[in-house]
């Protein structure tokens, strides 16, 4: 038996056309796939908050529009206490203190009557008319206020023009509205 002779495969090259096509493609794909993991596991929704937020500074002061909010040590420090107490659950805060021109000068911290506590929710006393800050958390980086937190504020402006509604999100992190 003889052997054949071997024969050469010829390979032919792809067009670069076709490269760049299926290149583009794929970066369609993962544009794609990348936008619905954002938006379904709300990462849009941080990044607004984180956007729209503030961080207290050194002096322990926060900017919200034309005021300027300034804690006491003392209110900070249990500020923070009771955030990283209630990491899992909400809590909510009744701030109290004075107002000169456009500062507030908070010097005093007030835990109403809490009834329920979730991940999302809680239900508590309302603050009184002389509290300057109605002050709830949210979940980690869920700085945004809901739409049960913005019925609430228009409900305290009523009695209180000069109520602010603040969201912790984070320890050293507030949204105010």
């Amino acid at each position: 038996m003889e052997k054949e002779p071997e024969q050469e495969i010829e390979e032919i090259p792809q067009s670069k056309i076709k490269r760049v096509y299926i290149f583009i493609l794929g970066l369609i794909l993962v544009i794609l796939i990348s936008t619905y993991y954002i938006s379904f596991y709300g990462v849009d929704e941080v990044l607004s908050g984180f956007i729209q937020s503030s961080k207290i500074d050194k002096n322990l002061s926060l900017e919200f529009k034309d005021k300027n909010i300034v804690f006491t040590k003392d209110v900070y420090n249990d500020l923070q206490k009771l955030y990283n107490e209630n990491l899992e659950l909400e809590f909510k805060v009744c701030l109290k203190g004075e107002i000169r021109e456009n500062d507030y000068f908070i010097d005093e911290l007030i835990v109403p009557e809490i009834y329920s506590q979730e991940y999302n929710k809680v239900i508590s006393e309302p603050c009184d008319k002389d509290t300057l800050i109605d002050l709830h958390s949210h979940p980690f980086r869920r700085c945004l206020a809901s739409f049960q937190d913005i019925l609430n504020i228009r409900r305290l402006k009523s009695v209180n023009e000069d109520i602010l509604l603040a969201v912790m999100c984070e320890e050293d992190r507030f949204y105010l509205y």
